[in-house]
């Protein structure tokens, strides 16, 4: 199965097609109704994705990834535990009411979403997955399993007589393939506002093989 499914992401980057988002959320917490995100940085792709809080325990974002082509993708976050909130913090300008500073502890939530990936294939993917994360002080850690399904249509590049002057006769039938990635890492945050983060991308090594790992980097701003 592992070996499958790295011929398989590999084909997708020689064929030229986008695979799911590698960036994923870095928190269970939920934003807070009202509030908003904005994360960029390296998955090791670069990406920006913006969210919202729509209700308490319920975050709505979308995002573009650069890969082989662009990953556009949108995604739902569900929050099922977290620690109830800190201490009153400054009054924040144009909101009535005072921010409280995030509560410490664990918290659970459930991420779900989709998207669509542009490039010389076009791919559909859908992906779902728990994420955990621990807080204490301005320290926050996450860990993040993740199954991913993509489907990328067929490809072929010639013309009706026959003839293929891009591709070089390249050909490729349509399929679809179920992957698992984990993310992990751990952000520190400057301010109440802003997060500066490092990560881990794995994917399940093949049997006798040792896990590995690409490194991630991003920034978070809230408001």
């Amino acid at each position: 199965m592992a070996v499958r499914l790295i011929l398989a992401i590999i084909f997708c980057g020689l064929a030229g097609c986008a695979v799911a988002p590698f960036a994923t959320e870095h928190s269970a917490s939920p934003l807070g109704e009202g509030r908003n995100a904005l994360d960029t940085g390296f998955s090791p792709a670069p990406y920006a994705q913006f969210s919202r809080g729509v209700t308490p325990e319920i975050d709505l974002g979308g995002g573009v990834e650069v890969q082989f082509g662009y990953s556009i993708y949108a995604w739902g976050k569900f929050n099922l535990l977290t620690p109830p909130p800190g201490a009153p913090g400054k009054k924040i300008v144009g909101r009535s009411r005072t921010e409280s500073t995030p509560g410490e502890g664990f918290s659970i939530a459930a991420v779900g979403g989709g998207g669509i990936g542009a490039s010389v294939i076009d791919t559909m993917f859908v992906f779902l997955g728990p994420i955990a994360s621990y807080r204490k002080d301005s320290l926050e850690f996450y860990l993040h399993p993740r199954l991913n399904y993509l489907q990328y249509e067929k490809f072929d590049a010639t013309d009706d007589d026959g003839e293929d002057e891009v591709t070089d006769g390249f050909k490729a039938d349509g399929g679809s393939f179920t992957y698992v990635q984990i993310s992990a890492g751990a952000q520190v945050f400057v301010s109440p506002q802003i997060g500066l983060g490092i990560s881990g991308l794995m994917f399940p090594p093949a049997p006798g093989q040792g896990w590995d790992v690409a490194p991630g980097l991003n920034a978070l701003f809230r408001f």
